[in-house]
């Protein structure tokens, strides 16, 4: 959440987080929340479309951050 919030991870999370991972799998943790996090506002703004036979998701198209209301 932090990295997507600010673009940073505090060093308590970072520090929580080498209790369990390797500097190098840090690494590629945050280079995949960056590459992710690309390709997730990317491919919309492109419009590019589903493949065939896929769903979107949330079904109804709203995100967390989507106000309450109509679906879009």
């Amino acid at each position: 959440d932090e990295s997507l919030a600010d673009g940073r991870i505090s060093d308590r999370t970072w520090a929580a987080c080498a209790e369990h991972l390797d500097e190098a799998t840090l690494v590629e943790l945050v280079a995949a929340i960056g590459n992710w996090t690309l390709f997730a506002r990317l491919l919309p703004s492109l419009e590019v479309p589903l493949e065939d036979g896929v769903e979107p998701w949330p079904p109804d198209g709203r995100t967390p951050d989507d106000p309450v209301g109509e679906p879009r």
